[in-house]
């Protein structure tokens, strides 16, 4: 769940930055929905690897910026002579990112084609425009909002946070009662816990299999759409009472 948690972040923020450059640099559809389809999950791997926004990550940004300015119309010899000999260390960082994502040789080919195709238009006049420099499509724009709500799942947790710890404490067999219904679920039953903290429930047929991490859990429970009922917290007491008799006893 964490790792799914932090690739999320990382394509909010990856696709955050696109919008913003897009914004300022106008570019065609045919290159944004490339750029949308193929570099964000790069850039959200990357987020994932460096638990946030490392070296590298900064690094796919830059390139992200270079390529923006690479498809800008040139505004003197100077200015494209620059973009031209740009070119080749932007593309190359690019392909490196794709083919780290598995892309295949087709893919590879359809994305630089687009690119390639725009930057020889627009740096060389006398090639002729292909496409509107000016376009209809935006990549989804992302609230800073969203940003900070899934950021604020990372960040330290005061030690006596009774929301996490009652999370944290559920074993295989214990209910949490969602009101509203999460994912469709009611009363869930805690039917694997992971050594991470992921929780796997299900419903009281044994069917609906939902994760959820221990942090996300203790969000709900804060916000009041979660709670641990009774029978189960009285569960937990009986074993803990067993489990210190029994080293007594011992």
């Amino acid at each position: 769940m964490e790792h799914i948690e932090r690739q999320e972040l990382g394509t909010l923020l990856a696709l955050e930055n696109l919008h913003d450059l897009t914004e300022r640099y106008p570019a065609p559809e045919s290159v944004l929905r490339r750029l949308q389809a193929a570099w964000v999950p790069q850039m959200a791997s990357l987020y994932v690897a460096e638990s946030g926004e490392g070296p590298d990550w900064r690094a796919a940004c830059h390139t992200l910026q270079q390529l923006f300015l690479s498809l800008q119309a040139p505004d003197g010899d100077a200015t494209r002579e620059s973009r031209l000999q740009s070119i080749p260390s932007i593309n190359a960082a690019l392909r490196r990112g794709l083919l780290a994502q598995g892309a295949e040789p087709a893919q590879l080919k359809d994305f630089f084609s687009a690119i390639t195709a725009t930057q020889e238009c627009w740096i060389r006049p006398a090639l002729g425009q292909r496409e509107r420099v000016v376009n209809s499509f935006m990549p989804r724009r992302v609230s800073r909002e969203q940003i900070a709500s899934l950021a604020l799942q990372f960040a330290d947790t005061p030690a006596n946070d009774s929301a996490l710890q009652q999370a944290q404490q559920l074993r295989e067999g214990d209910w949490v009662d969602f009101d509203p219904a999460y994912e469709d679920l009611t009363a869930a039953r805690v039917l694997w816990v992971g050594v991470n903290g992921h929780l796997l429930f299900c419903d009281s047929a044994g069917g609906r299999h939902v994760s959820l991490g221990c942090e996300r859990l203790a969000t709900e429970i804060r916000a009041g759409r979660a709670r641990i009922p009774e029978q189960s917290l009285t569960r937990k007491a009986m074993l803990r009472l067993k489990a210190n008799w029994s080293t007594r006893l011992g």
